[in-house]
C-alpha cells in the first residue's frame, strides 16, 4: 500500500489480460494542477482544489473575491440651495447599486440696492436675491426670507402747493 508518509509500490492491472505494472512512489504528495471548484464573485471568495495523484487526498485553498467594478456616478436627484441631492452607480459585474448624497449648493446671494419711492411709483427696500433659486432675503446670511410684497416701499403722497395767482400784464402771461 502507498502512503504519503512512507511511499511504496503502486500496482495496476489490465482488466482484460491481467498483466500487471508496478511503479515505485516516493514519500510525500504528488499534487495535480489546481482546479477552480467555486468561482469568486464581487463579494464572495471562490475555491480551488487539487488532488494528490498518489493517495487521492485533496487540498483546497480560497480565491479572493474579485471586488466590484463600479460604473460612473450618475445624478438621480439634483441638489438645490437648501436640500442635498443624490448620485448612484452600478457594479458592471453583479449590478449592485451604491448611493451617495451630494451636498446642498447653498444660496448664491447678490445684493440688490434700495429703489426710492416717489409720488408716482412704489420703491423697493434693499435686499439679497439668490441667483440660483431666486429666493429673496433681508440679510446676507440668507437667514431671514422675505417676499416681494415685504420689500415694497409705498408710493409717496403728492406734495401739492398752491402758487399765488399772478395777474397777467403787458410783459407776463400770469399764473392761475
Amino acid at each position: 500500500k502507498v502512503t504519503r508518509e512512507h511511499g511504496g509500490e503502486q500496482v495496476r492491472t489490465c482488466t482484460v489480460c491481467g498483466k500487471q505494472e508496478t511503479r515505485t512512489v516516493s514519500a510525500g504528495h504528488s499534487w495535480g494542477e489546481w482546479e477552480q471548484t467555486l468561482a469568486p464573485t464581487c463579494t464572495q471568495q471562490g475555491e480551488q482544489t487539487r488532488t494528490c495523484t498518489v493517495c487521492g487526498e485533496q487540498e483546497t485553498r480560497a480565491l479572493s473575491a474579485v471586488g466590484h467594478s463600479w460604473g460612473e456616478w450618475e445624478q438621480t436627484m439634483a441638489p438645490t440651495c437648501t436640500e442635498h441631492g443624490q448620485e448612484h452607480r452600478l457594479c458592471t459585474v453583479c449590478g449592485e447599486e451604491q448611493i451617495r448624497d451630494v451636498p446642498a449648493l447653498g444660496h448664491r446671494l447678490t445684493y440688490v440696492g434700495e429703489v426710492a419711492a416717489t409720488c408716482t411709483s412704489e420703491g423697493v427696500r434693499a435686499h439679497y436675491q439668490c441667483g440660483v433659486c431666486h429666493e429673496l432675503f433681508e440679510d446676507s446670511a440668507a437667514k431671514i426670507p422675505v417676499t416681494q410684497e415685504d420689500l415694497v416701499i409705498p408710493v409717496l403722497s403728492h406734495n401739492m402747493q398752491f402758487i399765488d395767482e399772478v395777474s397777467a400784464d403787458c410783459t407776463s402771461a400770469g399764473v392761475k
